[in-house]
């Protein structure tokens, strides 16, 4: 009776509901055909048109009607989201995620792009692993969603899988949970223990979707950290609910594929032997290749920009997959990398000395160019030019470049800062700088609040928008 009850009074609310609509949809069409008819009719005299009286039509709506002209009627409509059909749903996998844990680009992509799916009314859920290094912040308003024991190894092996839950800005986090893997403190450590972490992870992140009975659309992986799961979804999972989602894997970074020893992927993944052959997982015979693995198997395969896909399929930048790619490169798409405008907002931003917009940028970022002189010890001059390199230390980065053209730049007018990590050569070599020349500060050792402060964009584009316009979710 109860449940029969809720159903009537919910059909009644909507009939009112519908009824009222009907009505005063009605009414504004029957002002709006008025309104255009005698603008048609009078074009001299549209401005003082009054619309007839017209039963249930409030003084708002009327109010509405004394607008100029038809054509800046259709200009004030305000812009609608895209059609994506009836409601999505999407499942982010990858091995970090901004603000849990970071240590690249990835983590801003698993962040920003997840929140902006959900602005769309897209059913979002990303998955990483529980790391220990996770701020206890996150870590104390997680909750506890359930937890199984998971088939791993090809011995049968099995493994606990726990599933911790948080929410914020309209995305569920789920964090997979063993400490045998991963109660390490930082995220990577080498390939002989990342190899196991992560034949685990992406099984048991499958394994979880199950386990919550939540079934998405599309599973969008990244990176070889999670470069198993389309292979997967098409064989360990095919005949679950979770296997008829469509895959898609992100490169963000080809250099890194999880290349290791064959028979020990064999062995932790537990995938069946028919993968393992030279079109798919194996590479140089005795070894495997967990992201080429991901690519064969993958329906949709994107990278950070169309350069990137371009480059990647050449032997140059390949890194040993150009041919494989090139095989593959009907499915290949490059989508150009964005930014949170929530978080990237100097309007905004606290970690600046000054706040700035496009009418107060040149005033403002001078004050910030001071702060930014005198907090890194170099000579307070507005008149001096200050270049600024964010960047990993890394041979991919096209730092020989930069080491060789510094000392021809550096002159009186010029000063240089330098943030990030990586390589000792690169790092000593601008040690080296910073000790001989004067105008060069150099940040090895960086955190995140300084790398915050050092960052000041000045124009964001927010960019899910041109992943709408490069893949469609029906066809994948």
């Amino acid at each position: 009776m109860r449940k029969k009850t809720v159903q009537t009074s919910s059909t009644k609310s909507n009939a009112k509901s519908n009824t009222k609509s009907n009505t005063k949809s009605n009414a504004r069409n029957s002002v709006k055909s008025s309104v255009k008819s005698s603008a048609k009719n009078s074009p001299q005299k549209a401005v003082k048109t009054v619309a007839p009286t017209v039963e249930n039509v409030s003084v708002k709506q009327a109010a509405i009607i004394q607008e100029p002209s038809v054509e800046q009627n259709e200009q004030n409509i305000p812009t609608r989201q895209p059609d994506l059909g009836p409601r999505r749903s999407v499942a982010f996998i990858g091995s970090e995620c901004y603000p849990f844990v970071k240590t690249g680009g990835l983590g801003d992509v698993m962040s920003a792009l997840p929140k902006s799916l959900a602005k769309l009314n897209i059913d979002v859920k990303v998955i990483i692993p529980r790391y220990k290094c996770i701020p206890q912040k996150f870590q104390e308003k997680m909750e506890y969603r359930g937890s199984f024991d998971m088939n791993l190894c090809s011995d049968g092996k099995q493994y606990y899988v726990g599933i911790m839950e948080y929410q914020e800005d309209g995305v569920v986090y789920d964090f997979i949970d063993n400490d045998e893997f991963f109660s390490w403190g930082n995220p990577y450590t080498n390939l002989i223990d990342d190899i196991p972490k992560f034949c685990y992870f992406a099984k048991a992140a499958l394994a979880a979707l199950n386990y919550l009975n939540w079934t998405p659309d599309v599973v969008h992986c990244h990176d070889w950290q999670a470069a198993l799961v389309p292979l997967y979804l098409r064989t360990c999972f095919q005949d679950t609910d979770v296997g008829r989602a469509i895959s898609v894997l992100t490169i963000h970074n080809l250099k890194f594929q999880g290349i290791y020893d064959r028979k020990k992927i064999q062995y932790w993944s537990g995938l069946p032997d028919y993968v393992f052959n030279k079109d798919c997982m194996i590479q140089n015979w005795l070894d495997a290749n967990m992201l080429k693995g991901g690519i064969a198997y993958s329906n949709k395969v994107t990278t950070v920009s169309n350069t990137y896909a371009w480059e990647i399929q050449t032997e140059e930048y390949g890194e040993g997959l150009a041919e494989h790619l090139r095989y593959h490169n009907n499915k290949i798409l490059g989508i150009v990398n964005g930014i949170d405008t929530d978080i990237w907002n100097p309007a905004t931003d606290k970690l600046l000395a000054a706040d700035y917009d496009e009418k107060s940028a040149i005033k403002n970022k001078k004050i910030n160019k001071k702060a930014l002189q005198e907090s890194l010890g170099l000579d307070v001059d507005e008149h001096k030019m200050v270049i600024g390199l964010i960047s990993r230390l890394t041979n991919q980065k096209g730092l020989d470049l930069v080491n060789d053209v510094i000392p021809g730049i550096m002159d009186e007018h010029t000063q240089v800062v330098v943030l990030g990590t990586g390589d000792s050569q690169y790092e000593n070599t601008f040690r080296y700088y910073e000790n001989n020349i004067k105008a060069i500060s150099v940040h090895i050792l960086l955190t995140m609040k300084m790398w915050l402060t050092i960052f000041m964009q000045d124009v964001m584009h927010f960019w899910f928008h041109q992943d709408l316009n490069h893949v469609d979710l029906h066809s994948l």
